[in-house]
């Protein structure tokens, strides 16, 4: 009976990671696997119930969210590798959290803005150079997109829920146009995320 426990706490830990794994992915398959995976995660918990008792079910299912909530970290690492780009984003954004626990004085709170003066710079100036791109200067003189307008869709990106597909997506033509197009047309947040969510 404990073997069975052991593998079944295994198989609900790897299916939350992959179901975390899947959030950060892209695919048209990417709902039809969020779907599977999370039958896969029901199962698990209801022969959980069956075989081992209500307990130990109760104790899965609490479980599951406590996988799920600690692969994120290991599934952003294993996204980067796969797709090949920074995933997450997100850390600057715990950067500058840290800095500013860590502020003692006004000398300390300057050098820090100093720093976050000196990043900003640094996007805006790899923002422009993506901007003189042939590709994207043409989808962003078909729309007149000024350069500064073209940052602002970045900053949108950056503080969405899309932060870590920001910079494949204003550096790709296709994705630029497609996300322009969607903006121009009012479309909300959630619909441009789930569009490239779930985009090849």
């Amino acid at each position: 009976m404990l073997m069975v426990k052991l593998f079944t706490v295994m198989f609900l830990a790897i299916f939350c990671f992959l179901s975390v794994l899947n959030f950060y992915l892209r695919g048209k398959a990417k709902q039809l696997i969020t779907v599977i995976i999370g039958f896969a995660i029901f199962v698990t918990i209801a022969v959980s119930f069956f075989v081992s008792g209500w307990k130990f079910g109760l104790t899965m299912f609490f479980i599951s969210f406590f996988f799920l909530f600690t692969s994120h970290p290991f599934a952003k690492s294993l996204a980067c590798k796969i797709l090949g780009y920074r995933v997450g984003g997100d850390e600057d954004h715990d950067g500058f959290l840290n800095e500013l626990s860590s502020i003692r004085s006004d000398k300390d709170f300057e050098a820090m803005m100093g720093r976050a003066s000196k990043k900003n710079g640094a996007r805006n100036a790899r923002l422009e150079s993506f901007a003189r791109n042939k590709s994207i200067a043409s989808v962003l003189q078909k729309f007149k997109i000024s350069v500064q307008e073209y940052q602002e869709l970045f900053d949108f990106l950056w503080i969405s829920a899309l932060q870590d597909l920001a910079w494949e997506i204003i550096s790709s033509p296709t994705d630029l146009e497609q996300l322009i197009i969607m903006k121009k047309e009012g479309k909300t947040d959630a619909e441009i995320w789930s569009c490239f969510r779930n985009a090849q």
